[in-house]
């Protein structure tokens, strides 16, 4: 049972991934909003 979770893990990792990306890619987005908006006030 062990050995068949091992093959399909993955296989789950992979399917996240692109969900992952998409995640990093607004996070990034988010905080360069937040630095343009620290360096307006400073």
């Amino acid at each position: 049972m062990q050995s068949r979770e091992f093959y399909e893990e993955p296989y789950a990792k992979l399917e996240v991934t692109p969900y992952i990306l998409k995640r990093i890619e607004l996070m990034e987005e988010a905080i360069i909003q937040f630095v343009k908006l620290v360096l307006e006030i400073d």
